[in-house]
């Protein structure tokens, strides 16, 4: 086993955000996640986000956190977490997912 963990969480948007700042978010996310070591997809249907991390198991926890103390979203919820061998989205620090619901979120928690 590598140590490579991937876990999905969804959340609840707590400002009023649209694309635009979906797209920001994502965007200094995938900047942060390249120094940490970490990759992974973020969804915003309008009203919830939901993301897949990928990396080592330590250092998406400590991510987790920075996201829950997050003003921007409220209510983060661990839907799923796992360990893996190997990494999904492993050509993106943070895949901006667009659409209205988490089907390609869900198949990577669904994939080795």
């Amino acid at each position: 086993m590598s140590g490579m963990y991937r876990l999905f969480y969804v959340s609840t948007k707590a400002e009023d955000i649209g694309e635009e700042e979906a797209d920001k978010i994502a965007s200094h996310a995938s900047e942060n996640n390249n120094i940490r070591n970490i990759v992974g997809a973020l969804c915003f249907n309008g009203n919830h986000f939901g993301q897949v991390l990928e990396g080592p198991q330590e250092d998406v926890f400590k991510l987790l956190d920075t996201i829950r103390d997050d003003p921007r979203h409220k209510d983060v919820i661990i839907i799923s977490e796992k360990p893996v061998r190997f990494r999904y989205f492993k050509d993106f620090h943070m895949k901006r997912v667009r659409g209205m619901d988490f089907e390609e979120l869900v198949t990577a928690m669904a994939a080795e």
